[in-house]
């Protein structure tokens, strides 16, 4: 069985695409060489993620971040004020916690970038430090956080910058 390649406009066996459950066919629309072709490597990666950088950098984008972020701040006050402490009391410490390796308290897992989940918006300094994706769990309910997890901001900021 033969199948045009949708990019090299070439008529190529069935076994030169890769296989695809949901089309009809079973198989993507373009070959296996054209696919590894349009994989980018390293440096290109990297210079689209700088592109895109600037990109955010316009005015246009700036204004629709701006729309973005007040649609966001009407629709969840509660959320976006326990974010603002606690992003105000971290800038206030002068990221001393923020800045090294940290553990989640989750899976006590080392991770560069944790994410301070608010099981509670009324009590904001009450957080559980998490990896993204245990935060994401968190949200989706795979994970259900314990009160052993909950620990209040200011005791942990006060301990790592005590603890240098």
């Amino acid at each position: 069985m033969f199948k045009d390649c949708k990019q090299c406009n070439q008529n190529k066996p069935i076994t030169e695409f890769y296989s695809h459950p949901l089309t009809k066919d079973g198989t993507i629309n373009r070959c296996k060489e054209c696919v590894k072709l349009g994989r980018r490597s390293e440096k290109e990666r990297k210079m689209a993620r700088e592109h895109d950088i600037l990109r955010a950098k316009t005015p246009k984008r700036i204004a629709k971040s701006k729309i973005i972020t007040e649609r966001f701040r009407t629709a969840n006050p509660l959320k976006w004020k326990a974010e603002c402490i606690v992003n105000n009391y971290i800038k206030k410490l002068k990221k001393a916690w923020w800045e090294k390796p940290k553990k989640s308290f989750i899976s006590n897992e080392p991770h560069n970038y944790i994410h301070l989940h608010h099981p509670d918006y009324e009590k904001p300094f009450e957080v559980v430090p998490c990896t993204p994706s245990e935060h994401r769990k968190i949200h989706l309910w795979e994970i259900i956080v314990e009160n052993k997890h909950i620990l209040n901001l200011k005791e942990i900021c006060l301990l790592s910058t005590t603890t240098k």
